[in-house]
């Protein structure tokens, strides 16, 4: 009688890991914490109820926001009888909208960011990851969080998990604030992040866990450069960037520490004795003819017919 135990999640091999609530405690805590946020917010739409997870409070904002409207609707409808320069009341409507035009803009642009932080509400380093404005906004972050995140929390374990999940949100919060206001939020600078770190780890780790399809890479980065071009509206676009170099910093320090120089190096003298070598090519696609001296990195496999084959056109149900 024989037994066969399921495949343990946290096996590299695994190509499909057994996501569950066992091994995935903190992503699953940072979706329902996120959906439920939307919900009580209104997907960002009952900005009250938001205000305690923004970076810093927007009610002085919203305030000064309706308040300028008011004023703007007036001058629309004021029938001036008089001069502009005599008529007092036109006057004293055109001071107020010009110092709250100008208290809007230093809030949007930043102002003192840190000031609610400065007076201990600490939580707001991290709780902007958790807003988000609109149904297309949450679905997105969810599902490049499942994607990205139960990988890395599988492998790494829940608790250092959190501290990366932690340390991304914190850069990219922070710097989004700092280079263009507080008012945002969204999990995709911590997507970001993790995008960093999975792509920078499998790309110089001796013996990377992780695999990302070429579609994926081309999409994230395509995507954040798109935001960059204002094309897709008001995004966090330096939350984006400093999430993924946070996460790639931290992937990289990861993959160096655990032989990632000695990979480097390899590759290193192995382009120079590729270039140099007056052999033919060791290796070649049956299909396209790729070679290594094409591409170094690039791997083969010879298969049953005989016919070797690169990673990128072998026959189904071969792949890597």
């Amino acid at each position: 009688m024989s037994s066969s135990l399921p495949p343990n999640p946290r096996d590299a091999k695994h190509r499909q890991p057994l996501r569950s609530w066992n091994h995935l405690p903190v992503t699953f805590f940072l979706m329902a914490i996120s959906l439920l946020t939307s919900f009580y917010t209104k997907v960002g739409d009952d900005s009250a109820k938001a205000d305690a997870l923004f970076f810093r409070s927007q009610t002085q904002r919203e305030e000064q926001r309706l308040m300028y409207n008011e004023i703007l609707g007036k001058l629309q409808n004021y029938d001036n009888q008089l001069n502009p320069e005599e008529d007092e009341v036109y006057l004293k409507m055109m001071e107020d909208l010009d110092e709250l035009d100008a208290a809007l803009r230093k809030s949007s642009g930043g102002g003192d960011a840190l000031k609610d932080i400065k007076s201990g509400q600490i939580w707001r380093l991290f709780t902007p990851m958790f807003l988000h404005f609109g149904y297309a906004h949450i679905i997105f972050n969810m599902y490049w969080l499942w994607i990205l995140g139960s990988l890395l929390e599988i492998r790494y374990r829940p608790m250092n998990y959190l501290l990366l999940v932690l340390g991304v949100a914190l850069a990219s919060n922070l710097t989004q604030a700092l280079f263009s206001g507080t008012s945002f939020g969204g999990m995709s600078g911590v997507n970001y992040g993790l995008f960093g770190f999975i792509f920078l780890h499998m790309k110089y780790h001796p013996s990377p866990y992780f695999r990302l399809e070429k579609q994926t890479i081309f999409l994230m980065l395509v995507w954040l450069v798109i935001c960059f071009t204002g094309a897709a509206g008001p995004v966090a676009n330096w939350a984006h960037l400093f999430g993924l170099l946070t996460g790639a910093a931290v992937g990289f320090t990861n993959a160096m520490m655990s032989g990632g120089a000695q990979v480097i190096k390899r590759r290193s003298e192995f382009k120079r004795a590729i270039s140099s070598a007056k052999v033919n090519a060791l290796h070649q696609c049956h299909v396209c003819g790729i070679t290594e001296k094409n591409n170094s990195n690039i791997e083969f496999r010879v298969l049953a017919d005989g016919m070797e084959y690169c990673e990128k056109h072998l026959p189904p149900g071969h792949e890597l």
